[in-house]
């Protein structure tokens, strides 16, 4: 078992992703997306208002690093890792993130949950009630990266359509 990165450990994510397996199986719905960050840097900043760039490969020079930023998702894709990630970063007092690393794990989580079912006839109708245990593999997406503070970082207006040259 690796150590727990940034401040959401790998039981803190079990928790969660048994929560949320919960949730699934009641029919509602889940994809809690949370994130949380370190301030290392960048004293006297505040929240950063305004957009964030992000990349995967490489930091604007005169980058002055102001924390350590993490978003985690259960069954939650990367497009919903993203504005929580960023959100972060801006939080910080970031106005660019470096991803460092993403990384799934699934993990199988059992639990015992109750149901009904018709068991009577048309003419006597009847609802019995009975208990299973069910396992699910449940994934954890995890997104962990460095914010950073560009002075007069300036961003271009995206293609139309997202795409580059």
């Amino acid at each position: 078992m690796k150590a727990p990165d940034c401040a959401v450990g790998a039981a803190a994510r079990r928790r969660v992703a048994f929560a949320c397996a919960v949730i699934t199986a009641s029919s509602i719905g889940c994809s809690p997306v949370t994130s949380s960050g370190v301030r290392t840097g960048g004293a006297g900043l505040g929240a950063h208002q305004g957009p964030v760039g992000l990349s995967a490969t490489n930091v604007p020079p005169g980058a002055v690093e102001v924390g350590i930023a993490q978003a985690v998702g259960i069954e939650a894709n990367i497009g919903a890792l993203v504005p929580q990630f960023a959100g972060q970063v801006a939080a910080l007092g970031g106005n660019f993130g470096l991803v460092e690393r993403v990384q799934t794990e699934f993990e199988m989580v059992t639990r015992t949950e109750n149901y009904s079912y018709s068991c009577g006839t048309t003419q006597y109708p009847r609802t019995c009630y009975g208990t299973r245990t069910v396992t699910n593999e449940v994934a954890t997406t995890q997104m962990v990266g460095r914010a950073f503070y560009v002075e007069g970082l300036v961003f271009q207006p995206a293609a139309p359509g997202g795409g580059g040259p």
